[in-house]
C-alpha cells in the first residue's frame, strides 16, 4: 500500500489478492488506522498513520549499529534454547525459520548472520567450529553466553560493566560527627532525618537516569536544561546533612513535568515511572 499509492493518502489500491488470510491482516489494519476503506469494491487508502508507521519502521531497518545488536541477542538466545548436534544445519533450518532471525519483519542476511557469530566468538560467547570465510559448522553458548542471556542486561552492559559507586550520604555518627560515607549501590547507614537510605539511593539513581536519559529523549534545550537542573538539584537534597521528604518529592513532581513531552516513548516513560516510584517511596 506505502509503495503502491506513492506515499499518497487520496489514491486508492485495490489489493492483489482477496483470500482469508489477506482480508484478516486488511481488518487489522483498518481497525488500527493504518489503513481505510474506499470504496464498496474493495479499494484501499494508506492513512497518514500508515505512512508515519511505515517510514519509522524502515528508519530503524537501515540503522546498522541496531540491527547488529539485535542479532546478536537473537543468536545468543535461538542457542540458549537449542543444543544442536550440527551447528551449521541448525542455522540453516532451525535459526532461518525462527522469529529470531527477522528484525522488524526483515530477515537477516547471511552475511550480517556470519559477523554478528564471528563477533559473538571473539567476545567469547559462542564457541565452536567454524569453516573457512566464517561460516558456522558446529556451535554451542559458552559459559559467559548463558549468563548473559540470564542476566538480561544488553550486550553492551554485561561486556563492558561500569563501576557502580553510588552516592556519597552525609550521615551523623554518635549524634555528633558529620561523617561524608561513600557507597556502592546500597546504603545501609541512618541519615540525620530519619530517611531509609535504601530511598535516599533510590532518589539519586532516579535523579540520575533522568539526566543521563536526555540524549535519546530528544527534549529541546530548555527542557533538557531543566531535566539537568532539577535532576541534580534532587540528587543534592537527597545526599545532603538532613534530606527534607517534600522537598524531594517537589522536585520530582517538578522533574516529571519537565519529562512530559516524552512520556510517549518507551524510555521517557520508564524514566517518569522510575521518578514516580521514588516519590512514592517518600511516603
Amino acid at each position: 500500500m506505502y509503495d503502491e499509492s506513492g506515499r499518497d493518502v487520496h489514491a486508492s489500491v485495490l489489493p492483489a489478492s482477496n483470500d482469508d488470510e489477506t482480508s484478516g491482516f486488511t481488518s487489522i489494519l483498518i481497525e488500527q488506522g493504518l489503513l481505510k476503506q474506499s470504496s464498496f469494491a474493495g479499494d484501499l487508502n494508506i492513512t497518514s498513520a500508515g505512512i508515519r508507521l511505515v517510514d519509522e519502521v524502515r528508519q530503524q531497518r537501515a540503522d546498522l549499529p541496531a540491527r547488529a545488536a539485535a542479532l546478536r541477542r537473537n543468536l545468543t538466545q535461538w542457542l540458549y534454547g537449542h543444543n544442536p548436534a550440527d551447528g551449521q544445519a541448525a542455522i540453516e533450518s532451525g535459526f532461518l525459520q525462527s522469529a529470531h532471525s527477522y528484525y522488524l519483519g526483515q530477515p537477516f542476511s547471511a552475511d550480517e548472520i556470519i559477523r554478528a557469530l564471528g563477533y559473538l566468538r571473539e567476545r567469547g560467547l559462542v564457541d565452536g567450529t567454524f569453516a573457512w570465510g566464517g561460516a558456522p559448522i558446529r556451535l554451542r553458548l559458552t559459559t559467559l553466553g548463558v549468563d548473559f542471556v540470564e542476566s538480561g542486561k544488553s550486550m553492551t552492559e554485561f561486556l563492558n560493566p561500569q563501576p557502580s559507586l553510588g552516592p556519597t550520604f552525609h550521615v551523623n555518627v554518635a549524634g555528633s560527627h558529620n561523617v561524608a560515607i561513600g557507597t556502592h549501590g546500597e546504603v545501609t547507614q541512618t541519615n540525620a532525618s530519619g530517611i531509609d537510605p535504601a530511598v535516599l539511593t533510590q532518589q539519586v539513581h532516579a535523579a540520575s537516569l533522568a539526566r543521563e536519559s536526555l540524549p535519546s529523549l530528544h527534549l529541546d534545550a530548555d527542557q533538557a536544561a531543566l531535566v539537568t537542573s532539577l535532576s541534580r538539584e534532587l540528587e543534592a537534597e537527597a545526599s545532603s546533612d538532613a534530606p527534607q521528604p517534600g522537598r524531594m518529592q517537589s522536585v520530582a513532581a517538578s522533574l516529571i513535568d519537565a519529562l512530559s513531552s516524552a512520556a510517549g516513548t518507551a524510555l521517557g516513560g520508564m524514566v517518569i515511572a522510575t521518578l514516580t516510584q521514588a516519590a512514592a517511596a517518600l511516603g
